[in-house]
């Protein structure tokens, strides 16, 4: 797709009454030994003293663009994530041989998929931390997607976030980013879509830099922003940057995205090993029943907890959670041997999700639990679509009202 300016003019309606001005280290960017171009030059615009001309410094443009863009801030997200990483879990997936081969440029895109509750998130915070961590010129800017503040997730504020982030590294304006100053300073809205692609893509191309792009949960995107956003990191992909993005096996859009040679799709379930650490620590924790929790019984919980929670942490989660609740080990023993291996809290949060589609999409995903509730027997793919394409009360049916699987999986969110 192109950005064109009417397209712009229609975004700028959208996307004003989300704006919020932040400071310039809100979102800022983790960035090691940051050094000169190869010809010795900064790259950045020129530092000017003010003088009679009253020209600004590279140092004011660069505070002046950061204060005027909009963005989201997702580092709140990131720490609480991270604080619930227990001891080493996670680890041994940074140790895999397919985040290495992305991590080290065999790969430019990796997907890791999950069912909700897997612990994606967790995750894509050790995942930052870690490439926040290594030696050299790395950045790594990242997002933090919420179907809850989808309204606000727009591809513009997005690519404005990810703008804030990258340009925190730089101690003076870019010349890449010079375009944008004059954007900023028209006071006439935000800045132009076209102009926050392409600065972002020539920030991404900067020399200086190997630029990693962490995203969680992108199917929480808002389905109407879907294809704006696949649309720009196809051109960042395209343009040495390095994704990592995580999603729930729901949208063909993004799927295809990691569809290339250059790219892998990576299946994420908790290891019972971390599922494990995970329950010592809420055992280890629970004081108040010391002298009730002896080690064999500890043992045995863990094991059947594990058992049931399929490689789902939310499962794990409550069902230990219900344990630490009662006062006595016979009630303990009682409810361990009726747990089921159900995720009714999640549910209740994916149906809000259906209920918060656009109306055509939310009545799709009803009718389509309703059939499959009542089929006597398994459907076909086909099936399903043209029990959807049925219309209540016509003795006739139309094949313009077939819609794809693509469309049924991606209103469903998950649950089918």
């Amino acid at each position: 797709m192109e950005y064109d300016d009417s397209y712009v003019e229609i975004s700028h309606s959208k996307i004003h009454n989300h704006i919020a001005k932040t400071y310039i280290n809100a979102n800022s960017v983790h960035v090691v030994d940051h050094g000169p171009t190869e010809d010795g030059a900064s790259g950045m615009a020129p530092r000017r003293s003010k003088g009679k001309s009253g020209k600004k410094t590279g140092e004011e443009m660069l505070a002046e663009v950061q204060e005027k863009l909009p963005s989201l801030n997702f580092l709140q997200s990131h720490e609480e994530a991270s604080r619930k990483i227990i001891g080493e879990s996670g680890q041994w997936f940074l140790g895999t041989e397919k985040f290495q081969d992305w991590k080290s440029g065999k790969l430019a895109a990796f997907l890791g998929l999950g069912d909700p509750g897997v612990g994606k998130t967790c995750l894509v915070s050790l995942v930052i931390s870690h490439l926040q961590g290594l030696h050299g010129s790395t950045r790594v800017p990242y997002l933090y997607m919420n179907h809850q503040e989808a309204e606000s997730q727009t591809p513009a504020n997005i690519i404005s976030t990810l703008l804030k982030q990258l340009l925190s590294t730089y101690s003076s304006l870019p010349s890449s980013a010079l375009s944008l100053y004059e954007q900023v300073n028209l006071d006439q809205g935000p800045p132009q879509m076209k102009v926050l692609v392409m600065t972002l893509i020539a920030l991404c191309k900067d020399a200086n830099y190997k630029t990693y792009i962490v995203i969680d949960a992108l199917d929480e995107c808002k389905f109407s922003y879907q294809p704006d956003l696949v649309y720009v990191l196809e051109q960042l992909l395209a343009n040495q940057v390095y994704l990592f993005a995580t999603s729930r096996p729901s949208s063909e859009d993004i799927e295809s995205l990691f569809d290339t040679a250059h790219s892998i799709r990576y299946i994420i379930r908790a290891t019972d090993s971390d599922i494990s650490s995970f329950l010592k620590q809420k055992l280890e924790r629970k004081k108040s029943l010391k002298g009730i929790l002896d080690e064999k019984f500890k043992n045995e919980a863990i094991d059947t907890i594990i058992s049931r929670s399929q490689g789902v942490f939310l499962i794990a989660a409550m069902q230990i959670d219900q344990i630490l609740s009662l006062t006595n080990k016979s009630k303990m023993k009682e409810v361990l041997s009726k747990f089921p291996s159900d995720l009714e809290t999640n549910f209740s949060r994916t149906l809000q999700r259906i209920e918060a589609q656009t109306s055509e999409l939310s009545n799709i995903a009803k009718l389509t639990m309703i059939w499959l509730i009542h089929a006597q027997q398994p459907f076909t793919v086909k099936a399903l679509c043209y029990a959807l394409g049925t219309k209540v009360g016509s003795n006739r049916f139309e094949v313009d009202n077939l819609t794809t699987s693509g469309i049924i999986l991606e209103s469903c969110c998950g649950l089918v």
